[in-house]
């Protein structure tokens, strides 16, 4: 789902914060931030690789001890398509798109 056609912050009930370095918006409630900068692409048949430069990383206090996500922490990962799980494999449901 691109952002030019949907409000993915209203269709996740996620949060917009200002980022440090790059003009898109972080999410409030993602334990760790990296901001990225386009550095190339690549056509690969029906997608594109893309690669980047890390510019700024930003992570919430506490949840990290020596690098390593602390307990508590619980992160979404994303599967492809419309798919989303915990690291305890459970399915996220993801408001239907509109």
């Amino acid at each position: 789902m691109s952002g030019r056609r949907a409000d993915k912050f209203a269709d996740t009930g996620l949060t917009p914060v200002p980022s440090q370095k790059v003009r898109p918006p972080s999410i409030a409630e993602c334990y760790l931030a990296l901001e990225c900068v386009l550095e190339g692409s690549i056509a690969l048949g029906d997608h594109t690789w893309f690669t980047g430069r890390v510019v700024a990383i930003s992570a919430k206090e506490g949840l990290f001890e020596d690098g390593i996500l602390a307990e508590g922490g619980d992160p979404i990962l994303y599967m492809g398509k419309d798919r989303y799980q915990d690291l305890r494999a459970r399915r996220v449901q993801m408001k239907e798109r509109k």
